[in-house]
Parts: C-alpha cells; sequence; structure tokens
C-alpha cells in the first residue's frame, strides 16, 4: 500500500495542476479574508462586526472557500487515468487489486487536502492577525483558540433565543 500512495503522489506531483491549483486556492483565501476584513465593519454586512469573537471567527473561517479547488484536484486525479486510458494499462496490470488503488488514491488526496488546508490556514492568518491588529480588535488570540461561538466565560450557544446567543453559563455542582 506504501508504495500505491508513493505512486500516486509521483503522478500528483509530474504535473503542474496541483501547484496552479495551490497558487489559486492561496489567491482565494487571500481574496475571502481580504475581503471580510475590509467590509466586515460596514452596517449592511449580514455577519457580526469584527469587535466581536465571532466576527473575528468568521474572518478566520474564509479559508474553507479555496476547498473547491482541492475538489477540482481529486476529481480530476480520480478521473484522469480512465479518461487517458492508463488506469487498464499501467495500474491496473502492476495492482490488479481496484479496491486498494483507489484506497491509495484516497488515501493521497487526503493528504493533499490537508496540505491544502494548512496553506489557507496560513495565508488567513499571515493577512487577518495583523490588519485586525492594525485596526485595534482586541482578543485575537482568544478568538482563534476557541471554537465556540461564545468567548471564553460568556455562556454556552445556543442557550438564549437565538440559535447563536450566549447566556450564562450553569454552575457546575461537582
Amino acid at each position: 500500500m506504501r508504495r500505491l500512495i508513493s505512486a500516486e503522489f509521483h503522478k500528483l506531483i509530474t504535473t503542474r495542476l496541483w501547484l496552479w491549483l495551490l497558487l489559486g486556492s492561496t489567491a482565494l483565501t487571500a481574496l475571502y479574508a481580504s475581503l471580510a476584513i475590509a467590509f466586515g465593519d460596514t452596517p449592511d454586512n449580514p455577519t457580526p462586526p469584527l469587535a466581536s469573537p465571532g466576527g473575528q471567527r468568521t474572518v478566520f473561517s474564509v479559508g474553507q472557500g479555496a476547498g473547491t479547488l482541492l475538489a477540482v484536484l481529486a476529481a480530476i486525479g480520480l478521473t484522469g487515468e480512465f479518461r487517458h486510458q492508463t488506469a487498464t494499462t499501467t495500474t491496473f496490470l502492476t495492482t490488479p487489486h481496484r479496491g486498494q488503488v483507489v484506497l491509495a488514491k484516497l488515501a493521497t488526496y487526503a493528504l493533499v487536502g490537508i496540505g491544502y488546508a494548512l496553506v489557507c490556514i496560513a495565508v488567513t492568518i499571515a493577512i487577518a492577525l495583523p490588519w485586525l491588529n492594525a485596526k485595534g480588535r482586541g482578543r485575537i488570540a482568544a478568538t482563534v483558540t476557541t471554537s465556540s461561538p461564545c468567548s471564553a466565560g460568556e455562556g454556552t450557544p445556543g442557550s438564549g433565543s437565538g440559535s447563536t446567543s450566549c447566556a450564562p453559563r450553569p454552575a457546575r455542582s461537582w
């Protein structure tokens, strides 16, 4: 299986499509993050203001929009061999177990997806942290590290009247 995954990585790296799609993903991430920060405090914007933790979380979650290009890469990687008829002549002659070939492709593109995600996260942080600090937005480190819609100590999500409201947490009894 390790050789199959290595072969899939080799097939992926020998083309330049992965690089162009990675550059496109980083460009889209940079554009989305810049637009989210630039227009985050306008009155007509339906997202929370950037001064709130929810608004800052919105900015840090824009990198997921570039995932469509990763889906394009995976679709081309999975269907390209059938289009060029190299799947039956090369791949399945060396490895007649089709299930192992499909698993190797899935593992390869999952690892590539993790790499794309890490690059997009790094681009978002590189743009958002300095820009939000320059705008005077505080508590950015707490926003990045929390995953709850409510910041630490403000309550639990969904316990108020709205689905994203924060209500005080009930006291724990040990």
